[in-house]
């Protein structure tokens, strides 16, 4: 669903515009008349199933009584929300003279919003939920910068554990660490629990959605020298499956997000994941 929301003027906004050729140019617009921020979401996905070039949308109201108009949107594929080019493509000729502003968000930003990092071991990646505090904020800093690999080992029966090559900010307190649990222990060692131990930790965040059993298996248990990166992104991008070009059952899309209901041989999108066909 589109949504406007009518903003009174921002004193503290800047909105940045294009100038002639491929140089950028900066400068900050005189600000009179009402600002407008026009943006849009689909629950679960950026398109609606049945999304195409330009997809219908409700009309919306006059732009002619505001001189700032800030746009945000999200991105499929690299390309922008159907809808909101819809809107674009029907609204345009209306913001001709006013201030526009496109709202950008870097993905390393997005990602430290959503209190995320990501551990890969052997080619496999899971999530971890991030707690809030001074550790993982500072962890965040050096992600955003780079992934980070380590050499972890196991100890204890209960954990792979291991040095940063750094030292973060520490609130250690009496822990009794769960499996799926990412520590900080003496504020430069990383900690992964597949069991449990009770000591003075600073806690980073959560390895979801597996078993202990799983756990034990993602983070080797009982092995030494286990490479371990972590980063902000899932590296999810690659191709993961080749399927019969026989089979073309289900919605497949481009990899410009649009629904193809006639797949030929090429790379698609089907469930979330690229596929060959």
């Amino acid at each position: 669903m589109l949504i406007q929301k009518l903003v009174l003027l921002l004193s503290a906004l800047q909105i940045t515009c294009c100038s002639s050729g491929s140089e950028l140019m900066a400068e900050v617009p005189s600000y009179t008349g009402k600002t407008l921020i026009t943006y849009y979401n689909y629950t679960d996905n950026t398109n609606p199933n049945d999304a195409s070039s330009y997809p219908a949308i409700d009309p919306m109201t006059s732009l002619s009584e505001y001189q700032n108009i800030i746009i945000d949107t999200p991105l499929w594929w690299s390309q922008m929300a159907a809808i909101m080019q819809t809107y674009l493509f029907n609204y345009g000729s209306q913001m001709t003279g006013k201030n526009i502003g496109l709202a950008q968000l870097n993905f390393a930003i997005a990602q430290t919003t959503m209190n995320k990092m990501y551990i890969t071991i052997d080619g496999q990646t899971k999530s971890v939920t991030l707690v809030d505090n001074a550790a993982t904020q500072k962890l965040i800093e050096k992600l955003q910068q780079a992934p980070v690999t380590v050499t972890l080992n196991s100890s204890g029966g209960f954990e792979i554990w291991g040095a940063l090559g750094f030292s973060l900010p520490t609130n250690d307190q009496q822990t009794t660490a769960q499996p799926g649990d990412v520590i900080l222990y003496n504020g430069s060692n990383i900690c992964l629990f597949y069991g449990t131990n009770t000591w003075s930790y600073t806690r980073l965040g959560k390895i979801e959605g597996l078993s202990e059993s799983e756990l034990r298996t993602f983070l080797k248990a009982g092995e030494s020298n286990i490479s371990v990166t972590l980063s902000l992104t899932s590296n999810e991008t690659a191709i993961r499956q080749i399927q019969n070009a026989d089979d073309k059952t289900g919605d497949y899309y481009s990899i410009n997000g649009q629904r193809v209901t006639k797949p030929s041989h090429g790379i698609y999108i089907k469930n979330g994941k690229k596929i060959i066909l």
